[in-house]
C-alpha cells in the first residue's frame, strides 16, 4: 500500500482545510490517475489547473526532483492555484500563465461565473446552467 499524502488547500470559494487521502479511499479517477502519475523525479504536465488539486497531488507525488508544470490561464483561478502551492511549500511546481492551443498567438478565455469556476473555456460552456462571468483576453502557447 502506497503511503498517504496530505496538503493544505483552498478550492474557490470555500475555506481553507487539510486534506489527508490515504491511497485507499482516493476516488475512481483519482486512483486511474495515481497509476499513471510518473515516480518520483519525474515530469507531470496538468493543462487547466484551475485551484491545483491534481497540481499538489502531483507534486507531492513526482517529489522535490520532480517537477509539475501547472498551465492556467485565468488569473482568477491562479490566485488560488499560486497560494496552494506556495501554502504547501512546494518548489517543484511551474506555472504557466499561457492557454495552450492548436496554435501560438491571443485568445478570448470566458471565465465562468465563479460558482462554476473550474469551467473555463475558449470555446462554449459545456453545461447549459454555466454562465460566463467576464471574458479575459490570454496569450496562447504550443505545448
Amino acid at each position: 500500500m502506497r503511503e498517504p499524502f496530505s496538503y493544505r488547500a483552498k478550492f474557490g470559494a470555500r475555506r481553507v482545510f487539510h486534506l489527508i487521502y490515504p491511497w485507499t479511499a482516493l476516488n475512481g479517477l483519482d486512483k486511474k490517475l495515481a497509476d499513471y502519475l510518473p515516480d518520483t523525479g519525474g515530469v507531470f504536465i496538468e493543462a487547466g489547473a484551475n485551484d491545483g488539486y491534481y497540481t499538489l497531488f502531483a507534486a507531492q507525488k513526482v517529489g522535490p526532483a520532480g517537477k509539475v508544470i501547472a498551465v492556467e490561464p485565468s488569473s482568477r483561478e491562479r490566485i488560488n492555484l499560486r497560494r496552494n502551492v506556495e501554502r504547501n511549500g512546494f518548489d517543484n511546481v511551474r506555472i504557466v500563465t499561457e492557454a495552450l492551443g492548436a496554435s501560438a498567438g491571443e485568445a478570448h478565455l470566458c471565465l465562468a461565473h465563479y460558482k462554476h469556476s473550474g469551467h473555463n473555456t475558449m470555446g462554449s460552456f459545456a453545461h447549459d446552467d454555466v454562465t460566463a462571468a467576464r471574458p479575459e483576453q490570454v496569450r496562447v502557447e504550443m505545448l
